[in-house]
């Protein structure tokens, strides 16, 4: 069975976000910077990411996801993902973290 990694939704202003999420939220705060903020829950992580650089979606570990293949992105992290849309149009990023 596959796991989803976290589900990113875009906020003006992700410093800011952050704060309300730990306000109001028992998580804990994996990574910031101006664009992009990782918040850890219990059972998934939340992505908070601004507008312009990211785009919103819901990520899948894809153990078998081909480093090299078309349209790899490399993350800040050391992971690598590649953006798909579903049948629907939503964005889904499949992505694959260093052992």
């Amino acid at each position: 069975m596959e796991r989803i990694d976290h589900v990113a939704i875009v906020v003006p202003k992700p410093l800011q976000a952050l704060k309300w999420y730990t306000d109001n939220f028992d998580c804990k705060v994996k990574y910031k910077d101006k664009t992009w903020v990782l918040l850890e829950f219990d059972n998934i992580d939340l992505a908070l990411v601004s507008p312009a650089e990211h785009p919103p979606h819901i990520a899948i570990v894809d153990e078998n996801l081909d480093e090299n293949q078309m349209g790899i992105m490399k993350h800040r992290d050391g992971s690598v993902g590649v953006y798909e849309h579903d049948m629907n149009g939503n964005m889904v990023e499949k992505i694959k973290y260093k052992k």
